[in-house]
């Protein structure tokens, strides 16, 4: 019966685990912003090209008209 004992006393041993969470969620955050980073270059290459298509369709002239102006 006294083997019983042990395992409770080990049982709060365990909510340790929840800081160990927290700095997996902190992590999980720090990834999210390099993410976000990401886009916004991958937004600002995308911007660049829009504006080197706008640029053709000017140079187009009298195709340009064909085209749906895009605001």
């Amino acid at each position: 019966m006294g083997q019983t004992d042990p395992p409770p006393l080990h049982a709060p041993a365990a909510p340790p685990t929840p800081p160990l969470d927290c700095i997996g969620q902190y992590s999980t955050e720090e990834h999210g912003v390099q993410k976000i980073r990401n886009q916004k270059s991958e937004v600002r290459s995308q911007k660049s090209e829009v504006r080197s298509q706008k640029s053709e369709i000017r140079n187009w002239g009298k195709d340009s008209k064909r085209i749906p102006k895009t605001p």
